[in-house]
């Protein structure tokens, strides 16, 4: 073989169509899930402004619990005054 004449490149018939399929493949994956991504955050965003606008009014039952936790708080500052008090 001469060193002046040029030697052909070519891919080996075995590995175009992976590689055909592969970069197929990941264009698509990569712009069906950018939109998939895009309408999910955008959707979460919407339903957590929409949860946090219309939020209910406490059940009786919470609010029961906040007067709890409320007494429960007024206590601890009785006891931490009382700690201070003591120093």
């Amino acid at each position: 073989m001469d060193a002046q004449q040029p030697i052909p490149a070519a891919f080996n018939p075995l590995i175009r169509p992976y590689l055909v399929l592969y970069v197929g493949m990941i264009l698509v994956m990569t712009i069906v899930l950018i939109a998939l991504a895009i309408v999910w955050f955008c959707r979460e965003a919407l339903k957590h402004r929409h949860d946090t606008r219309h939020a209910p009014a406490a059940a009786p039952a919470q609010e029961e619990q906040l007067a709890i936790l409320r007494d429960i708080r007024a206590r601890l500052d009785e006891v931490a005054a009382l700690l201070r008090e003591r120093r």
